[in-house]
């Protein structure tokens, strides 16, 4: 029975402890933050990890360029030639478009050759050898002779295209100026 008494004294001392123990850690209250603490020591820098592969070399740039010039043709001339086109090879293409009309302050421009009011017609050829473009011009009715009575101004673009640069832009209407500035990036 002492025995017995024992056993139940320390189960009963056991459970009051247990009872303790549970009260003192239950959730509720949290105590005050503390202080933010020192910021540490820099750490020592990595190893340099190994150089990556070089890259795909790019496609290069539209080489293309816009010559702007005026020709003045006087009663009784046929053509006008214009020798400011630089840096040309055989590969090239020369564009060349002429200021048809300005409407609203808007130039629209044709590429040659072009009809003028149905009296003239406007054609270009590039000489390869010495750079120089010629504009000619015709009497659209075929007879020979001057289209011209009176002294007129014309206002044109000569654009130099790499062929290169037009076999990569397949898609581009070269017959209107607006696609062709824009898919070669050219500067007026």
């Amino acid at each position: 029975m002492k025995t017995m008494r024992k056993i139940t004294s320390i189960c009963a001392g056991v459970a009051l402890m247990a009872s303790l123990v549970f009260t003192s850690c239950q959730k509720g209250e949290v105590g005050p933050k503390g202080d933010t603490g020192a910021t540490g020591a820099t750490g020592a820098t990595g190893a340099t990890g190994a150089t990556g592969a070089t890259g795909a070399t790019g496609q290069s740039g539209p080489q293309a360029k816009t010559f702007n010039f005026s020709l003045t043709f006087n009663a009784g001339d046929t053509y006008k030639s214009y020798g400011g086109i630089t840096g040309f090879t055989t590969d090239d293409v020369v564009l060349v478009f002429n200021e048809y009309e300005v409407l609203g302050g808007t130039s629209y421009w044709a590429q040659l050759p072009v009809i003028y009011s149905n009296f003239v017609n406007i054609i270009s050829q590039f000489s390869e050898t010495d750079g120089f473009l010629y504009i000619n011009t015709l009497k659209s009715d075929g007879t020979t002779g001057s289209p011209w009575t009176s002294t007129n101004t014309f206002k044109f673009k000569a654009v130099l295209i790499s062929s290169s640069q037009i076999k990569e832009n397949p898609n581009v209407n070269l017959n209107n100026y607006l696609e062709v500035k824009k898919a070669f990036n050219l500067k007026d």
